[in-house]
C-alpha cells in the first residue's frame, strides 16, 4: 500500500457503499485516490494525519484518519506544526478514530479541534476451532521478549511449580536463550516457536488461564488497544493482567 494509505470507499450521504478497494502498488494507489477524490460523496479513509489534512484543505473532501499513535507523525517538528495547526483551525471536513480513550484524552489535553471517536480494536475467532480447558495450563501467546513480561512469567511460574506455563511465539534465532532462562528459573515454563493463527487459538482456548503482563516497558501501553487482549476475550478464560487503565476500557472487571 502507498504510505500512509490503506483503503478507502467511496460513500453515500448516509452510509458507506460500494467495494472496498486494496491497492498493492504506490502508483495504484494514488491513481484511484486522485479518480476517487474528483467525485462527489468521496470520503478517504487513511492512516496518515498529513494525508488526511492535505485532503481535507485543499480537495475539500471528507477524511477520517485513523490514529494508534500519540503522535501525528515521528518527526518531531512537523508534529509540532500539525499540533498547532489543528488546535487553531476546527476542520469539519476532517474526522479521527482511535484506539482507546486514553488517546483519544491525550490529544484532548494538547487543545486540539478534532472530531474524535475511540474504536477499539477486535478479533473474529476462527469458527473451526474447539477445545475444551485444561486445567492447571497458563498461557502467554505473542511476542516472547523480557520487556512483553516474559521474566515476570518465569516468576509466576516459580509460585506455582505443580501448574504447566506455556509461552508460544519465540522466534528462532532466539528460542533457545529464552528456553535455557526458563529451565535456570521455572522449569514448568515450556517455549514454543511462533504458531498459526488456527493452532494458536487452540492453545488460548485450552488453557485454564490467559496471561498478559506487559509493563511500562512498552512504550505505548498507556493508550494502546492490544489485539491479544480481544484474542483472549474470545476464549472465555480468565485473563491475567495488569492495572492499566487503558486495559480497564475493555476488561472493566480487572
Amino acid at each position: 500500500s502507498g504510505r500512509g494509505l490503506h483503503f478507502f470507499q467511496k460513500i453515500s450521504s448516509s452510509e458507506f457503499s460500494g467495494r472496498l478497494r486494496f491497492h498493492q502498488t504506490k502508483k495504484a494507489l494514488l491513481f484511484h485516490v486522485f479518480r476517487e477524490m474528483m467525485r462527489k460523496n468521496t470520503t478517504l479513509y487513511c492512516r496518515s494525519m498529513i494525508v488526511g489534512l492535505l485532503v481535507s484543505l485543499l480537495m475539500f473532501r471528507k477524511t477520517i484518519v485513523e490514529l494508534h499513535q500519540d503522535k501525528f507523525t515521528g518527526r518531531a517538528l512537523l508534529n509540532k506544526v500539525l499540533i498547532q495547526l489543528v488546535r487553531n483551525i476546527a476542520i469539519r471536513r476532517l474526522k479521527v478514530v482511535v484506539i482507546s480513550g486514553a488517546l483519544k484524552k491525550i490529544f484532548e489535553d494538547q487543545g486540539v479541534k478534532l472530531d474524535i471517536t475511540v474504536i477499539h480494536d477486535g478479533f473474529d475467532a476462527p469458527k473451526t476451532v474447539t477445545s475444551r480447558a485444561t486445567k492447571s495450563r497458563i498461557t502467554y501467546t505473542g511476542m516472547v521478549a523480557f520487556d512483553r513480561g516474559f521474566g515476570e512469567i518465569c516468576e509466576l511460574a516459580k509460585s506455582f511449580p505443580n501448574s504447566r506455563f506455556l509461552v508460544l511465539g519465540a522466534d528462532r534465532q532466539n528460542v533457545e536463550t529464552f528456553r535455557k532462562y526458563a529451565c535456570e528459573h521455572a522449569p514448568n515454563v515450556r517455549i514454543y516457536l511462533k504458531q498459526g493463527r488456527q493452532r494458536v487459538h487452540k492453545f488460548q482456548l485450552s488453557s485454564s488461564v490467559l496471561l498478559a503482563l506487559w509493563g511500562d516497558n512498552v512504550p505505548t501501553m498507556k493508550y494502546c488497544s492490544p489485539l491479544k487482549i480481544f484474542e483472549y476475550m474470545a476464549t472465555g478464560n480468565p485473563i491475567l493482567v495488569h492495572d492499566y487503565e487503558v486495559l480497564n476500557e475493555v476488561l472493566p472487571d480487572t
